[in-house]
Formats: C-alpha cells, sequence, structure tokens
C-alpha cells in the first residue's frame, strides 16, 4: 500500500502551499547551479593552472613544485546560496502567522483547539523543514565538491590538512 504525505495538515487552513513548495524547489535548482557552475569554473581554472602546454608535443605537463589552491578558498561564497534560501523560507513561517490573522481571525479558533500546537505546527513545519533540506544540500554540496577537489588534484600537488582549513579558515596566503 502506497503511503502519501499529506501535507495539507502542516500547512495553514485555506493557504496554497503549493506555491511555496515550488518556490522552494526553485530556489534549491538555483542555489545548486549557482554553486556548481561557479566553482566548476573556479575549480578548472585553478586545476589548469598547475599544467603547461609543451610546444613540441602538445601534451600537458604538470609544472615543478606548483601547489593546488587551498579548497577553502576555492569553495569561497558559492554555497552561501543554501542557506540564503534558508533564512528566506523561515521568513514563510512568519508569512503563514500572518495568515491565520487575517480576514475572520482564525488564530483564535486555533487557540482553543484541543491540541494547543496544531497552529504551531501549521505554521513551522513546512518552512522548517524545507528550510533544513536547503542547509543539508548545501552541505552534500560542500562534501561533493571536496571529493571533486581531492580526487582532481594530482597529489603532489595537494597541501596536507585541507578538510580543517574549511572549518578554522585558515588559509594559505
Amino acid at each position: 500500500m502506497k503511503r502519501r504525505l499529506e501535507l495539507e495538515k502542516y500547512a495553514p487552513v485555506g493557504y496554497d502551499w503549493r506555491h511555496e513548495l515550488r518556490f522552494f524547489a526553485g530556489g534549491l535548482i538555483g542555489a545548486l547551479l549557482y554553486s556548481l557552475l561557479r566553482y566548476g569554473f573556479r575549480l578548472r581554472s585553478a586545476y589548469d593552472s598547475l599544467y603547461y602546454l609543451s610546444r613540441t608535443t602538445g601534451e600537458k605537463i604538470l609544472r615543478e613544485g606548483v601547489i593546488m589552491e587551498d579548497f577553502a578558498v576555492l569553495i569561497d561564497k558559492y554555497l552561501l546560496a543554501f542557506p540564503l534560501m534558508a533564512l528566506i523560507l523561515v521568513f514563510f513561517a512568519a508569512l503563514h502567522y500572518a495568515w491565520h490573522r487575517r480576514g475572520s481571525r482564525s488564530d483564535y479558533t486555533m487557540r482553543r483547539l484541543p491540541d494547543r500546537w496544531e497552529m504551531h505546527r501549521r505554521c513551522l513545519t513546512i518552512p522548517l523543514c524545507t528550510a533544513l533540506i536547503c542547509l543539508l544540500a548545501g552541505f552534500a554540496m560542500l562534501l561533493v565538491y571536496y571529493g571533486i577537489y581531492v580526487f582532481v588534484t594530482p597529489e603532489q600537488c595537494l597541501t596536507p590538512g585541507q578538510w580543517a582549513r574549511i572549518w578554522t579558515m585558515e588559509v594559505r596566503p
């Protein structure tokens, strides 16, 4: 038997939550494409600077003693679209509370329900879950980008401790 998630019980009564989920999907895809393209071009540029083209054979040859740019420098601010999207989605929680206060003021009715958390569940669940998904997607992309960085970079060009430098913001000059 196939179970469906009924999002109507997690949205304000009468609120069209489908528009909000379309905004979420579009924003998440936009953040993903922005970070993917910007990081991809930056990584490609840094990778190409490790090599020079031989005039005689026409093949790429690794430069002597060259070191790849640090991952923390390469990633720059390209993942900031994910937390920004999460912050915008949390704004929708305030919009949900405002939805209950308009017109017939259903917030008073919601407060009198036997389940006193019903209004908060309807106002906070979708925005907080989608914001959490955005943050998790940003972290997943960080892991993917780091994996690509380590896989693509020749071992002799890697500086040790790249992963620790992300969290301490210690970068080489």
